[in-house]
């Protein structure tokens, strides 16, 4: 077994496979509010070996003939520089999906892996649940991770209830600003709000896929889901109001702001979508008439309309409408829900430019970014700050480049799915 490798100066970043620090070179790390979950994230590292006499190559039990180790995947982890560089925060842990020399160096002994976080495999796993309107939010989740966990290998756990230790603000960075307790919140609130699943659903092997669970559960609660990663896999969390709840940065040049903005080409507006129309069924809505409920008829459905308040007065209170959706929903909360989740969603899809900030601290999709626009190194200082959503992440350390370390961060307009977007009308209508 190599040594770990033990570098003379502090790096942006730290390499393990199975276990062992790697003499890495260059690394990339990609999150994005993309695939089966709502963050995703793959990296891709170059590395040497062998390196002072140490056969880093060996590590790697896909290269052998021992099938047994490590249930024949291996497993890439990358640690990153936080809190202005002081601390090591795990920032990616997923399953090595190649490796071969770099055609990218001369040198033989330069070596380069790529790696997939254990999200993209939600969509390569068939689902088998039947979900009624007694089932617990808690327990769909455990379905969930427990299928993953049957698929992954057995040093990498995928769990719902974090030990102590995964619960430091250490390992769960960008989830909540609550200390000690960051992915505990976010889930028990969620697990607590059963009360909307209202919708059965039936998931069968031979249609439906562990992507589609999650797709139809985040709609239905207007919840995002994510898998965090710590050092020994990840956690299975999210929330009803992500970015909300998500870490908060500001730029270095504003008060009291410690993140290093390099170049900000961040547009202040956005294609100006601004509402939604959903269609649902209404077998579960319910309304009365003095003290008496009942149920509205079977060939009934429910219409809901969203809409973004910001956007919609930056528009001159015109509204401008997408495409109309069925859902399977069959309440009126759980289509609002949906027609709120969408509206996001398509308005973080029209993003605005591209933040480049220095490679010391940890950002991940659904965290804010407060900067003043800027097409260049300085900031305009005759403008009002603007509060960015980031999308996308590309942590980016290539020693042997004239560029520092940084992360390119795609950003668009922030929006508070509870405080920005308000559901306009909600009715009931002939099917």
């Amino acid at each position: 077994m190599p040594a770990d490798y033990t570098p003379t100066n502090q790096c942006p970043t730290r390499v393990f496979v199975n276990g062992t620090r790697i003499p890495a070179a260059e690394v990339d790390v990609h999150l994005r509010k993309e695939g089966p979950l709502d963050i995703t994230r793959y990296a891709e590292a170059t590395f040497a070996s062998p390196f002072k006499k140490e056969d880093y190559l060996s590590l790697f039990s896909t290269l052998t003939d021992d099938s047994s180790q490590q249930d024949d995947w291996d497993i890439l982890r990358i640690d990153c520089a936080d809190n202005g560089g002081e601390d090591y925060q795990t920032l990616f842990n997923g399953m090595v999906t190649g490796i071969g020399n770099s055609a990218q160096h001369d040198n033989e002994r330069i070596h380069q892996c790529r790696a997939q976080g254990p999200s993209h495999f939600l969509d390569k796993i068939p689902a088998s649940k039947t979900i009624n309107k007694s089932i617990q939010v808690k327990d769909i989740l455990s379905y969930v991770s427990s299928e993953l966990n049957n698929t992954l290998p057995s040093s990498f756990t995928i769990s719902t209830s974090p030990n102590q230790t995964e619960q430091s603000v250490k390992n769960t960075v960008g989830v909540l600003n609550a200390p000690g307790s960051a992915i505990a919140i976010s889930l028990v609130s969620l697990f607590q709000d059963t009360s909307q699943l209202t919708t059965p659903k039936s998931f069968t092997a031979n249609k439906h896929l562990l992507s589609d669970v999650i797709s139809w559960l985040r709609d239905k609660l207007q919840v995002r889901l994510w898998i965090q990663p710590s050092p020994n896999g990840g956690i299975l969390t999210g929330g009803i109001n992500a970015s909300v709840n998500s870490q908060n940065h500001k730029a270095h040049y504003l008060t009291n702001g410690d993140t290093q903005i390099i170049n900000n080409n961040a547009a202040a507006e956005l294609r100006p979508l601004n509402t939604i129309i959903v269609n649902g069924r209404a077998s579960e809505t319910k309304f009365s008439v003095g003290d008496f409920e009942y149920n509205v008829n079977d060939d009934d459905f429910i219409k809901v309309k969203a809409r973004h308040k910001p956007l919609y007065q930056r528009a001159g209170q015109t509204e401008l409408t997408d495409t109309v959706r069925k859902s399977d929903g069959q309440s009126k909360t759980e289509v609002e829900n949906e027609a709120k989740s969408i509206l996001k969603d398509r308005i973080d899809e029209a993003t605005a430019g591209s933040m480049q900030v220095v490679h010391n601290r940890l950002i991940q999709p659904f965290d804010t970014i407060e900067a003043k626009p800027t097409v260049a190194e300085q900031p305009q200082t005759d403008v009002e700050s603007l509060t960015y959503e980031v999308n996308r992440c590309h942590y980016k350390a290539h020693p042997n480049s004239d560029t520092i370390p940084h992360i390119d961060c795609n950003v668009g307009i922030h929006t508070d799915i509870e405080s920005d977007i308000e559901i306009i009308d909600s009715w009931e209508a002939d099917a």
